[in-house]
């Protein structure tokens, strides 16, 4: 799969995610989500992206860009 295809695929499960949980979170009384699972979210946020642009991140670095 290309950087580009997974970059969009990242951004527009992103997009429907937070949609989800704004309509939610919006239509509750409650908080949907606690700080731990939040925390949860963001832990597995930030590794999928590790995960997709590591790649681009290592050629850049080691192009000194």
């Amino acid at each position: 799969m290309s950087i580009v295809r997974q970059e969009r695929l990242l951004w527009t499960s992103l997009g429907l995610i937070t949609g989800a949980v704004s309509f939610i979170d919006i239509r509750a009384d409650e908080p949907v989500f606690g700080s731990r699972a939040r925390l949860g979210v963001v832990r597995t946020w930030n590794s999928s992206v590790d995960r997709v642009f590591g790649d681009l991140v290592r050629f850049l670095s080691d192009r000194n860009l």
